[in-house]
């Protein structure tokens, strides 16, 4: 893993204030500036004046502006006084930010009345606010379980409770929402090993308590519980990739579901339907349709960008899928939109190689040459992908104009070097890759000298019964 860049002395030197003012979103400047002025939060103005002066210089501070600030409003102040109002001022950003998440989140509100109504001996209410407060079915999410076990667990508890076969009755009921809290979590982790072994084929061992929430999870219907069911599910089809079923049972729950349920969650569950999606279209048609049908779903939604920002993995993918489908004015579309939300490192050269992409398969290989020349700096993660793609587009040249055979074999050997170089791809992804460069190389060769019988079918036997080999279906496609 790349190491994030050091930061320059310049930012070392910076006072803890402005990194914790920049936690702030430029659309809540107005909110936290009214929040100072309540006399509850703050009573001290000099905090006030402070951040009126480092407000315009959001969210750019700098160490220059710390001397102008002293002499604007510390003239004869003492250090440790100057530092104190920054640490004072710091502390009310957090408050604020405590206070913004209090409101804005319901199972914060719910736990917050419990705990006051239970911390102040106040039973009735408490159980009447239980009563009318905890969440009914469905349970679209984890913290339904946890928000309904928690408004329980504090009339259990109460001190004030006295009837001890009102206890009994609760209790089976608390059980019962802990137990779907932790097996909806436990599944959710589940999913992502299983993605991780799917990818990376890093195994990670099913323990006894593992198979345990397997076991339980079938126990938990749709109508009720369609979080644990569409989860369970999705389990399913991920362990079971090389079956196509499960991941179009999956996708069923998903598409009666999904609307119930919470973005991140949603989020969640459509990054694993396209990681099935993309491995299930290499072998099945119509999964690619159902795949591009999850890309437009998660565009549609403003699912595919966390933070406001998109991985170069998504963006590359959803272009190699729109493309391939021929949605070329929707995918177009998508690399101007997502360009911008790309992580620095990758701003220049992604959207290069989604355009070469997108030009590859509209059949402008020439664009898509140029766009890939136009790479100068080859991410090691991208740096195959690039060149797999430069290979495709000199061959579909070639067998357009006959000209590129040179090109070819100096490209491919090239090519072969990079792979041999690798070390992070596996023994039998090399093998793949080196084998594609050789019947690529092969191919060229035979179209060169007009397709003699006996150099085709040479040709399609290395095709059909090469082991390990990487676009065979489309190489597959190019011979007459």
């Amino acid at each position: 893993m790349a190491k994030p860049d050091a930061p320059s002395p310049q930012n070392k030197q910076q006072p803890k204030l402005f990194q914790q003012l920049r936690l702030l979103q430029s659309k809540e400047l107005k909110s936290f500036n009214q929040f100072l002025r309540s006399p509850y939060f703050n009573t001290n103005p000099t905090l006030v004046t402070l951040f009126q002066l480092l407000q315009p210089h959001y969210p750019n501070f700098h160490t220059s502006q710390l001397q102008e600030l002293k002499q604007q409003l510390f003239p004869d102040a003492s250090p440790t006084k100057i530092n104190q109002a920054f640490s004072d001022l710091g502390k009310l950003v957090y408050r604020f930010l405590e206070v913004h998440a209090l409101f804005s989140n319901p199972l914060l509100q719910h736990q917050a009345t419990t705990l006051v109504l239970w911390q102040r001996d106040s039973y009735p209410a408490l159980e009447k606010y239980i009563q009318k407060q905890a969440p009914q079915p469905p349970a679209t999410h984890p913290e339904h379980y946890l928000d309904t076990f928690l408004c329980l667990e504090k009339g259990y508890f109460h001190p004030n409770r006295i009837d001890h076969q009102e206890t009994a009755d609760l209790l089976p009921s608390l059980t019962q929402h802990l137990d779907a809290f932790f097996i909806a979590k436990k599944l959710k982790f589940l999913c992502d090993q299983a993605a991780i072994t799917f990818t990376f084929e890093d195994a990670f061992p099913i323990t006894p308590l593992d198979q345990a929430i397997l076991q339980a999870a079938p126990q938990y219907a749709a109508a009720e519980h369609p979080y644990i069911f569409l989860l369970h599910h999705l389990w399913q089809a991920l362990h079971l990739t090389p079956n196509v079923s499960p991941f179009y049972q999956a996708l069923a729950i998903f598409k009666t579901h999904n609307e119930s349920l919470p973005k991140v969650e949603r989020a969640f569950l459509l990054t694993k339907l396209i990681l099935l999606g993309n491995h299930h279209q290499r072998r099945h048609q119509p999964a690619l349709d159902s795949l591009l049908d999850l890309y437009r779903y998660g565009d549609q939604e403003q699912l595919l960008v966390s933070h406001n920002k998109i991985t170069s993995a998504t963006l590359l993918n959803l272009t190699s899928v729109g493309a391939h489908a021929q949605h070329f004015e929707w995918t177009a579309s998508c690399i101007q939109k997502y360009a911008p939300l790309l992580p620095p490192e990758h701003a220049t050269e992604v959207p290069q190689l989604a355009r070469a992409i997108l030009a590859f398969h509209q059949g402008n290989f020439r664009a898509a040459i140029d766009q890939l020349q136009g790479i100068t700096k080859k991410s090691t993660h991208l740096r195959i992908r690039i060149h797999t793609l430069y290979l495709r587009c000199l061959l579909l040249l070639h067998l357009e104009e006959n000209n590129q055979l040179d090109t070819l074999k100096d490209t491919v050997k090239n090519f072969k070097a990079v792979i041999k170089r690798n070390k992070k791809l596996s023994a039998d992804n090399k093998t793949a890759l080196l084998n594609f460069a050789q019947v690529v190389l092969q191919l060229a060769k035979t179209a060169t000298e007009g397709w003699p019988p006996h150099r085709l079918h040479s040709l399609k036997a290395d095709i059909e019964h090469t082991d390990r080999l990487v676009c065979r279906p489309w190489l597959r496609r190019l011979l007459p």
